[in-house]
């Protein structure tokens, strides 16, 4: 994950004093494993137009939880919270995308019509 940190020496030395096996000596974990630091690529939507055609709408995606919304019995959501955001645009990885002023994303209460 981006921005993981190695484990200061206090704490690694206070878990190694937690991980011992009743006689005082350390367990399986005398070396920690290494940590090497990856660059993660960076997106800065600032408007629109940074973004491919396609992309220039925003979208709704469904905000997930047990009071979000009034769920039928088959199944569909009927009314609720969604988050509106602009999709981020098409990486092979991983992604940090800022977003700039009137860009960020927002939650919303959608209500649907109901059929008569």
């Amino acid at each position: 994950p981006a921005n993981v940190q190695i484990l200061d020496s206090e704490i690694r030395r206070a878990i190694n004093e937690l991980q011992t096996d009743g006689d005082d000596s350390p367990s399986a974990i005398e070396y920690p494993l290494a940590a090497n630091p990856l660059a993660i690529p960076r997106f800065l939507l600032q408007s629109e137009k940074d973004l491919p055609d396609e992309l220039q709408a925003r979208i709704e995606l469904p905000f997930v939880s047990s009071l979000a919304g009034d769920i039928e019995d088959d199944g569909n959501e009927t009314n609720g919270l969604v988050v509106v955001t602009f999709p981020p645009p098409p990486a092979d990885d991983n992604m940090l995308v800022t977003f700039g002023p009137g860009m960020q994303a927002y939650l919303d209460y959608v209500q649907q019509e109901e059929e008569e």
